[in-house]
């Protein structure tokens, strides 16, 4: 079994002391973790493990939910949570670098990327939320036998769509374009008719397709990285190596030569728009610096040429784009998580190289005993895992670990308990506890929202831990479930 086999996040909105408490476990804010445990409410406060879930679940299908007490509805329960371990005071903490990292605002910071973003909010809500703006649409496409994909809807708080939705606005362009002006003459209502004339204006303006490609290009390697970090079993050090694999590839299109071509494809896009006219590009009005905001006394300057002013902007969004990045894993917490990966890893065990490690956790670790039991653990390890580098070396100490029986377990007592459980305990990744949510909210839906408590967690363990209710022998569960009752037997006998 895993060391963390039923550890997984529990949702906000339970009440009082265990309000207070499960908002620990939000590694988004930077507060500390913790170690939270689910059961049954009516079972005892160990772990569930083997086929006790089903068993349990099976158990709970008899229940006479008429009888039970009023169920709160999908959206204010939580599963339930008994037990709360907080992690001690000197535990880092850790604000999650795999969450979009802050890009979408950091760009806002440009007026051309914020516009554009905003539009194109506007814009897939006008269609997707439209069955009559998407019939149009779709016929607009067939006429124009425009074989591309449909809209996306821009979420603000989905991390890996933004570089779909500007897509799917840009090669649908002038088929959009064609819908609003047939949606605009068959609407009647007169504000609905600004936000069409709104957005169709933008569509004509060389800022938004400025922007709208632009975006194109920057949300697909942030997004393509956010994927990449969604991993399950990511560890610290290979998100490191993504981020700055990334970040060579954001400084090798941030150049002269990159612009100019990016400049070129822009204006060739622009040309071939038969149905839209758009605008060419234009210099500011050139606006003097209020006096008090005034460095020095030399004349401003302003740009002679159109394209130096969007070469500024370009420059700008990929340098918003690369400290972002930067400052989500630039922290203190997830250096130190890298560390403690990098000690379970290192065969040479110098302690002295991770002083800072040592100092952080000071007497909970007998630094004399880790020592030697690290020569042990590499000493044993198995040669495929010492062949392995980085992160893929980390998982594969995991597992030998976990292989380990409880004798053998004794021998390693400073680096699983201790160490190992560390690692485990802090995530490199908040995108599991997400999906926890996203599976609890698809499980309890509002025509199951009399489940009694305990059947819902029964459900939710199943559920979440796929890979490893799929291992169950359903004849052996079926044979207990039976052998609980003597009606049971009688009327289901036994399974072969």
């Amino acid at each position: 079994m895993s060391i963390l086999k039923y550890i997984v996040p529990i949702r906000p909105g339970v009440s009082s002391k265990e309000d207070s408490d499960v908002r620990q476990t939000s590694g988004s804010t930077g507060s500390r973790s913790a170690e939270v445990i689910l059961h049954s409410s009516e079972s005892s406060s160990e772990p569930i493990s083997g086929s006790d879930e089903v068993v349990g679940l099976l158990e709970e299908c008899g229940h006479d939910e008429a009888n039970a007490p009023d169920s709160p509805s999908p959206t204010t329960s939580p599963v339930t949570c008994t037990r709360i371990v907080p992690l001690k005071p000197n535990q880092p903490r850790l604000k999650f670098p795999m969450r979009q990292f802050g890009i979408q605002d950091a760009v806002k910071a440009n007026p051309i990327i914020h516009d554009a973003l905003d539009t194109i909010e506007e814009m897939s809500k006008l269609i997707k939320k439209s069955p009559r703006r998407q019939v149009i649409f779709q016929k607009v496409k067939n006429d124009i036998a425009l074989d591309s994909p449909g809209i996306r809807l821009l979420c603000p708080t989905r991390w890996t769509v933004k570089a779909e939705a500007f897509t799917s606005i840009s090669e649908n362009y002038e088929a959009l374009m064609e819908t609003w002006a047939e949606a605009k003459q068959i609407n009647n209502d007169r504000e609905m008719r600004a936000r069409i004339g709104g957005v169709a204006k933008q569509m004509e303006s060389f800022d938004f397709f400025f922007g709208l490609e632009l975006g194109r290009i920057v949300f697909s390697m942030s997004d393509n990285l956010s994927k990449a970090l969604q991993g399950s079993s990511i560890s610290a050090s290979e998100g490191q190596s993504l981020m700055k694999m990334t970040l060579v590839a954001f400084q090798a299109i941030r150049s002269e030569d990159s612009f100019s071509v990016f400049w070129k494809t822009i204006e060739g896009k622009r040309q071939l728009c038969k149905a839209v006219l758009i605008a060419d590009p234009s210099l500011p009005r050139q606006r003097k610096v209020p006096k008090h905001l005034e460095i020095g006394s030399s004349a401003p300057e302003f740009a002679n040429i159109a394209e130096d002013v969007y070469r500024k902007a370009y420059y700008e969004i990929i340098d918003f784009v690369v400290q972002s990045i930067k400052d989500r894993f630039d922290q203190n917490g997830y250096k130190m998580l890298s560390k403690l990966e990098e000690l379970l890893c290192d065969s040479e065990c110098k302690l002295e190289d991770y002083s800072d490690v040592m100092q952080l956790y000071g007497d909970d670790v007998n630094q004399q005993r880790m020592a030697c039991q690290l020569l042990i653990l590499h000493a044993n390890l198995p040669h495929e895992i010492k062949s392995l580098v980085g992160g893929m070396k980390l998982k594969g100490i995991i597992a030998f670990l976990q292989s380990l029986s409880l004798i053998e377990s004794e021998l390693y007592t400073e680096v699983i308990i201790k160490l190992a459980k560390l690692i485990i305990v802090m995530p490199a990744t908040n995108a599991v506890s997400e999906r926890t949510f996203s599976a609890l909210r698809r499980l309890k839906t509002w025509l199951r929202s009399t489940l009694h408590q305990s059947r819902l967690n029964w459900c939710m363990l199943l559920h979440v831990h796929k890979d490893e209710s799929d291992k169950l022998d359903l004849a052996i569960i079926g044979n207990e479930f039976a052998s609980r009752n003597s009606s049971r037997q009688e009327l289901f006998g036994i399974f072969p």
